[in-house]
């Protein structure tokens, strides 16, 4: 079970083609700072058992409307380069919040999803090899266009 809200969204693909593209692209290197996840105090059990990597403890605070500030944990890529980026992802990235990071995907059950099923970790460092060991050998041509572009 996710420990993600309801809210949460991912980003949608016209084919697995197109995401092993952007699988490749994220691998590249000098691509992405990190992935974070940012949880709050209640779900950092939780984080703790489904996922590895590190995280940031929010607090559950209350919105002035009275509702709470965070509904779940929430997670994002942080970019340093978007050149060449696929036009799949292109509506995704965010502006960075510093100079470093250029960029972010805010798609919570996306990052899940790489997390999850591709290999991916929360935290700076990624097992490239891992990442490819996971793509199907029909696919390996689109990760590889990704990674170079």
């Amino acid at each position: 079970m996710s420990i993600l809200h309801s809210r949460a969204q991912t980003i949608s693909f016209n084919n697995l083609s197109e995401l092993y593209e952007v699988i490749g692209y994220l691998c590249t290197p000098g691509r992405v700072l990190s992935i974070d996840a940012e949880v709050p105090m209640g779900l950092v059990n939780e984080f703790t058992r489904q996922y590895s990597g590190p995280y940031y403890q929010i607090s559950d605070s209350i919105t002035p409307s009275g509702l709470p500030g965070k509904f779940g944990a929430q997670f994002r890529i942080n970019l340093l380069d978007i050149t060449n980026a696929p036009l799949s992802i292109q509506p995704h990235l965010k502006v960075g919040l510093s100079s470093q990071i250029v960029s972010r995907i805010n798609k919570s059950l996306f990052v899940e999803e790489l997390v999850l099923n591709h290999g991916f970790t929360f935290g700076s460092t990624q097992n490239i090899t891992l990442i490819m060991s996971r793509i199907p050998v029909t696919f390996m041509s689109d990760f590889t266009r990704g990674y170079n572009l």
